[in-house]
């Protein structure tokens, strides 16, 4: 305790009031009276839980304490209202944390009362919006960037309204310190899976030096400096620190350059990155090939056909249609079984784990998580040879509704390889007579039943799209016609996955987006009164909100998805492309189909899946930034060139 805090004590103690110890201690400023009140509460408290103390003196020179720093908010206009609002529920947290260190029931029942007028008087106050109007921006940005973790969002937010760039907390800092602080933090953590928590934070903290460099003081900047140093001398010569101290010598340049650090090139850009450009070669080591196909159900025969992109080097999914006898339709879904092909645990299932997903470029080349060459010759569902595949097969009447559905193993022949334009310009021609024309409208006709039936469940289902198809904030891309049927039938096939899994109450990874209190996005939305001011239209903000507020993520706890209307939603028809699908293919396998149910086998992805969730949450953010990075030195280098 402070002297000025231990003389707070004895004078109470004596029976004196708050009124006369003003007087006493010389603090005729009420800010300053204010904070000692609250430092002597905050070490009261400490004293009766270090000593587990039941002092009924100490209880009532506490609330009498409380009781004045109260009135004092409430009446003395000079009190900044938000920060001691601020270190009220900096006390009630305090007091919840304390309240079960100890055992004493006394102890207990005063902390219950301490936490009642607390909450009372917290209550009171963060029910009058005047005095959240300042902090609106800075909770609103607080959460896009801890919780939500939306880089795109938060850049669109950024440019749009750049208001937000001179966010303060509520202790008066620049915002940009508590994310310096943050990602300092992750600097320091031995843990290498937190490297891509480094990459996020450094993506953000770029948003804001691109935009606010001049704001930042020489104070923020002398600390990160510091902080540098003492790392580079912590962490020198040791091989796994080498990429962190290189990010820390990007940051520095960021803070004290007049040029922002670039990275100069790929090469660079892809050791910041961890991206591994090597194509591991095919390798009988890496893989489990069996040429036997006795336990797949021989579906050679089907009339298999795959709908594509114009460029895509390999087929991770097929289609097939007919009508039943009772008029309802049999559909067959049949994605690549990447699963039963490649080993767990070797050196190509590591590597795809760390690539997490195929990186797309919009030069038509890509980055595969799989060996290229393994992927396009050996998975992809070509029409060249018999493939395996893991089958869905739905039977649906003709109001949508899945009267029954099974996954097996099959063998297939692919009949007909389409892409999305080929395969809309038979759709909307006249060669009504051939099979690939009848089956293209059966499927036509079958994705709109399920749209129909959909969409008047939840409207904002269409924002989310299987294929690569990319949405911004102002409008929804069109699809294709046959785009649009491919998308409808691997959203119902990852939906039963998931429902399936659900009712198994197996482990899996589901892609969840949940429901965001709409009263609250409203409350929110109405603090953002420059947002309005610029003609951006309460709609807008709350599609902005209910879309990308609660993003779409993977969690091994299902919470639904509201994006797509749906209590139950995975992905698992990517196994070629993305980590997560290959994964669940393989819980598909051993549960659905092999029905191995051993306790080791649940136990094992009970233990593995929320790691394998959680870094592939990060990876698909860390992906994008790599992406726009990645671009930007394309087009600078074309420039150069000219």
């Amino acid at each position: 305790m402070t002297n000025k805090v231990l003389f707070i004590r004895k004078f109470l103690e004596q029976g004196y009031k708050d009124n006369d110890l003003k007087k006493v201690i010389g603090s005729e400023n009420n800010t300053h009276f204010f904070n000692l009140l609250i430092d002597y509460i905050i070490d009261e408290m400490n004293y009766i839980t270090n000593n587990n103390s039941h002092n009924i003196t100490i209880y009532n020179n506490i609330m009498l304490s409380i009781e004045n720093v109260i009135t004092l908010i409430r009446e003395d206009s000079q009190i900044e209202k938000r920060v001691a609002i601020r270190k009220i529920q900096k006390l009630i947290n305090f007091t919840k944390k304390h309240k079960g260190l100890i055992n004493n029931s006394d102890v207990i029942d005063f902390y219950n009362n301490l936490l009642e007028l607390g909450s009372m008087f917290y209550n009171e106050f963060d029910s009058k919006e005047s005095l959240y109007k300042e902090d609106q921006d800075y909770l609103f940005l607080n959460t896009l960037i801890y919780q939500v973790k939306n880089y795109d969002l938060i850049k669109y937010l950024l440019i749009k309204f750049p208001k937000l760039l001179k966010v303060k907390t509520p202790d008066g800092n620049n915002i940009v310190e508590d994310i310096l602080d943050k990602y300092i933090m992750y600097l320091k953590e031995e843990n290498q899976d937190d490297y891509y928590n480094i990459l996020y934070y450094d993506s953000i903290i770029d948003l804001f030096l691109k935009n606010n460099k001049d704001k930042i003081d020489s104070r923020i900047k002398n600390k990160i400096l510091l902080i540098i140093d003492e790392l580079k001398r912590e962490k020198r010569g040791k091989k796994k620190y080498e990429k962190k101290l290189y990010l820390l010598a990007c940051l520095r340049d960021k803070l004290t350059s007049d040029n922002a650090f670039i990275i100069k090139d790929i090469k660079e850009l892809n050791y910041k990155y961890n991206i591994n450009l090597i194509d591991i070669n095919d390798n009988d080591n890496f893989f489990q090939i069996n040429k036997s196909f006795s336990d797949y159900i021989d579906y050679k025969n089907n009339y298999v056909i795959s709908i594509d992109p114009e460029d895509v080097n390999y087929i991770d999914d097929a289609l097939s249609l007919r009508k039943l006898k009772n008029n309802n339709y049999l559909l067959g879904v049949y994605i690549s079984d990447v699963s039963s092909i490649t080993k767990p645990n070797s050196d190509i299932d590591i590597e795809a784990y760390k690539r997490g997903r195929t990186i797309f470029f919009s030069n038509n080349t890509e980055l595969s998580m799989i060996p290229s060459q393994f992927a396009c010759k050996t998975c992809s569902l070509s029409p060249k040879g018999v493939k395996r595949s893991i089958c869905c097969m739905v039977e649906i009447d003709n109001y949508g509704n899945i009267i029954n559905y099974r996954f097996f193993k099959a063998t297939i022949t692919n009949k007909q390889k389409l892409s999305y334009s080929a395969a809309d310009r038979i759709i909307k021609g006249t060669e009504n007579e051939t099979k690939l024309y009848k089956t293209l409208k059966d499927l036509e006709t079958l994705s709109n039943i399920l749209r129909k039936k959909n969409n008047s469940n939840n409207h904002y289902r269409a924002l989310e799209e299987e294929k690569n198809i990319e949405t911004d904030y102002n409008d929804i891309i069109k699809n294709s016609t046959s785009n649009q049927i491919v998308s409808e039938f691997m959203i119902l096939v990852n939906h039963l996955a998931a429902k399936h899994a659900f009712e198994l109450k197996i482990p899996y990874i589901y892609r969840i987006h949940e429901q965001y209190n709409i009263e609250k996005a409203t409350s929110v939305i109405e603090g953002f009164s420059d947002f309005i001011k610029k003609g951006v239209s309460k709609k807008v903000l709350r599609e902005i909100l209910l879309t990308s507020f609660s993003k779409a993520r993977y969690s091994v706890d299902n919470k639904g998805h509201i994006g797509l209307g749906y209590d139950a939603y995975s992905h698992s028809t990517s196994p070629i492309r993305r980590y997560v699908d290959l994964i669940n293919q393989r819980i598909i396998v051993n549960f659905f189909i092999n029905n191995n149910y051993k306790d080791k086998d649940i136990y094992f992805w009970e233990d593995n899946l929320p790691t394998i969730a959680n870094l592939q949450n990060l990876k698909e953010e860390i992906t994008n930034n790599y992406i726009n990075e990645y671009h930007q030195i394309k087009y600078k280098e074309k420039k150069r060139s000219k």
